[in-house]
């Protein structure tokens, strides 16, 4: 996957107006080490969490058709999902990383087990059941153990179901754990900054993704989320293929490349 990103030390040094988009990789780790058209090296740390790359992938593969790849994704998505809700509850009482660490290391590898700790969790901060909704396992042992290839409507409908299971939990996250919420969060983003190699500039960037769990403007409705999420991908490819002809329209007009001039940091 790729986020398009603009080189921060270009618009110090060149101006805003000559600021051009290009696309950078990004993988696990959610850290892209790239190099700008002037040879400026930055490492972009992403602000998102695991589940939501893996909610953005399946959106992804769903609108090209790949059924199969989209039901994965989203069945991974609610796996890191509930690992991450898990981390957040603790977090909200108290409990601190190291113990945090011994305690989960021992289910880092396996599902069940986080969801059964979710359980409990669940029940001590919301004080009420969270049942699962065993429609999710069974379409995902379908899909993950006997290889069943979904069809589009039925790709869909899971989909639907994990979106709308992260959609709900994240909405009593926030309003009962909200600053909880914000430490993982920056933890995380601080953990993987601190891998980036020593004299490489680290720039964070935020993207649009389908759901993320900092944002207020999350749509409840998946299918309503996947289509703004096209919307504004198309959006974006458009603007970034036009840019540089502006760039290269105000470069060519005198008078608008005066101004750039004067506004860049002598």
């Amino acid at each position: 996957m790729e986020i398009f990103a603009s080189c921060m030390e270009c618009m110090q040094t060149k101006g805003m107006p000559l600021l051009k988009p290009f696309p950078a990789p990004y993988f696990d780790d959610r850290i892209s080490i790239v190099d700008c058209d002037f040879g400026h090296k930055m490492a972009i740390v992403l602000r998102a969490q695991k589940f939501e790359l893996l909610l953005e992938s399946g959106a992804n593969a769903l609108i090209a058709g790949f059924t199969l790849e989209a039901s994965a994704s989203f069945s991974a998505a609610l796996e890191r999902f509930f690992e991450f809700s898990n981390k957040v509850v603790l977090t909200h009482l108290e409990i601190g990383e190291a113990l945090y660490d011994d305690v989960f290391k021992f289910m880092s590898r396996q599902s069940e087990r986080q969801t059964g700790a979710f359980l409990i969790l669940h029940a001590l901060v919301f004080n009420f059941a969270y049942i699962p909704n065993t429609k999710l396992t069974e379409f995902r042992n379908a899909v993950i153990h006997k290889g069943t290839i979904p069809t589009p409507d039925k790709a869909m409908e899971f989909c639907e179901l994990v979106y709308a299971e992260v959609f709900n939990i994240s909405s009593l996250l926030n309003k009962h754990c909200p600053d909880a919420i914000n430490l993982i969060l920056e933890r995380d983003f601080e953990s993987r900054a601190s891998t980036v190699p020593e004299g490489i500039r680290i720039h964070s960037a935020q993207k649009s993704s389908i759901f993320s769990i900092s944002h207020e403007n999350n749509k409840e409705d998946f299918a309503k989320a996947l289509e703004n999420y096209e919307k504004f991908n198309a959006t974006l490819r458009h603007v970034s293929k036009e840019v540089p002809k502006i760039l290269e329209a105000l470069q060519a007009n005198p008078e608008a490349s005066a101004l750039i001039d004067s506004i860049r940091p002598k």
